[in-house]
């Protein structure tokens, strides 16, 4: 974390943890770290594809006009 961000959502930490605690459990199983490298990549993969099922799919919406709020006059355009 740089500095001048700050401390990220309180979600960070936890996924920081249990991340960390996982990899470290699958690796103390039969499945070592090739099956640690594996639940990895499942986790990443499965991120991808949950960000790509809730995209928004709804167009732009229109400008609104100027910085005042008044439509802009034709001749802007």
């Amino acid at each position: 974390m740089h500095p001048a961000v700050g401390p990220g959502p309180p979600g960070d930490a936890l996924g920081s943890f249990a991340g960390t605690y996982l990899v470290g459990w699958v690796r103390g199983t039969s499945l070592g770290d090739a099956g640690a490298f594996a639940m990895m990549a499942v986790g990443a993969l499965l991120s991808a594809a949950l960000t790509l099922a809730v995209r928004d799919p709804r167009p732009a919406a229109e400008p609104l006009g100027t910085v005042t709020g008044q439509p802009e006059p034709a001749e802007a355009r």
